[in-house]
């Protein structure tokens, strides 16, 4: 039986992505993104994405801490990191990230603040790079960048 020649693929594209301006209430969850920027999710939006993500988790008591801590913070603070959050609970990062964060960010649900600036942006630039030499052999990514070209989500993947 003769294979086809697998043919490489190489893209490098740009396009902008427009976002709402508006925060969503007065009590945010943030991501802060290498200091540049914060992605800004609605509060209970975020606790019930998250609630589904742990429903199917067998031992979720270490989980379910971070909703008791949002619940508790949003009482004293109008603003919450998640990571430090999650990280003074013991709560796993990359759940938090793969679980929550990332598909929000995927389907463009969050407010985007250009903490240089002290505003929301209403879009951003987004880069999609990669190459595939064959199967099971590539590399690309993505890269979000603020208006003022500055990167402040980077995101990588490599078979």
């Amino acid at each position: 039986m003769t294979q086809k020649p697998f043919k490489s693929k190489q893209w490098d594209d740009q396009k902008m992505v427009t976002l709402s301006t508006t925060p969503p209430d007065s009590r945010l969850v943030y991501v802060a993104a290498n200091g540049s920027a914060k992605l800004v999710f609605h509060l209970t939006a975020f606790i019930i994405a998250y609630r589904k993500e742990i429903s199917d988790l067998h031992s979720n008591e270490r989980y379910l801490r971070l909703v008791e801590a949002l619940q508790q913070h949003v009482k004293i603070k109008d603003e919450i990191e998640i990571y430090a959050l999650a990280d003074e609970r013991d709560v796993p990062l990359d759940f938090v990230f793969n679980r929550v964060v990332m598909p929000k960010i995927e389907k463009r649900q969050f407010c985007l603040f250009d903490v240089a600036s002290g505003r929301y942006v209403s879009s951003y630039a987004l880069r999609s790079y990669g190459l595939v030499a064959g199967p099971l052999a590539g590399r690309g990514g993505e890269e979000h960048m603020l208006p003022n070209g500055k990167s402040f989500w980077v995101s990588e993947w490599i078979s």
